[in-house]
């Protein structure tokens, strides 16, 4: 959760936001985390705001998290499975 808030404040600054993230990716491949738990890990992501967010929940909000979290993937995907 703390590296979504890092994301969401930092997406106008990617120069700070992808080191971050890279770090990320690389402790992630420690833990085992592989490339095809992305997508059920973001759908989760995206399921939890929309129970929590309930009638605050819009398609504009869901598309920006979506933007958000595929963002974030990309970048820790490239890093750890790329490189």
């Amino acid at each position: 959760m703390a590296i979504l808030k890092v994301a969401v404040n930092e997406l106008d600054n990617l120069d700070t936001l992808v080191p971050e993230l890279q770090k990320l990716a690389e402790r992630h491949v420690a833990y085992g985390v592989q490339a095809k738990d992305y997508t059920p890990v973001g759908n989760a992501l995206l399921h939890t705001l929309k129970v929590g967010l309930g009638d605050s929940w819009t398609p504009e909000l869901r598309q920006a998290w979506v933007d958000t979290f595929r963002t974030i993937a990309t970048v820790m995907k490239k890093q750890a499975y790329e490189s």
